[in-house]
């Protein structure tokens, strides 16, 4: 299997989940210092970010269009 590190495979509207519940994730944990809550959204947000997802790739999904914007 090859995982390609550079080619995106999360799509605009699974962005903006990662990106919205990784804020909220990351909201909450520091407000119950809970330091598994907050590495949990900051995995969203880098993945939000990047548009990049390993786990996406070891499973075959790609969710990402060229055309979106």
């Amino acid at each position: 299997m090859k995982i390609e590190l550079l080619k995106r495979n999360i799509g605009v509207k699974d962005r903006n989940i990662r990106l919205l519940g990784g804020l909220t994730l990351s909201a909450l944990g520091c407000l119950t210092k809970n330091s598994f809550i907050k590495s949990a959204g900051c995995v969203f947000l880098l993945t939000g970010i990047t548009q990049k997802c390993i786990f996406y790739d070891l499973l075959n999904i790609d969710t990402y269009n060229k055309n979106d914007k």
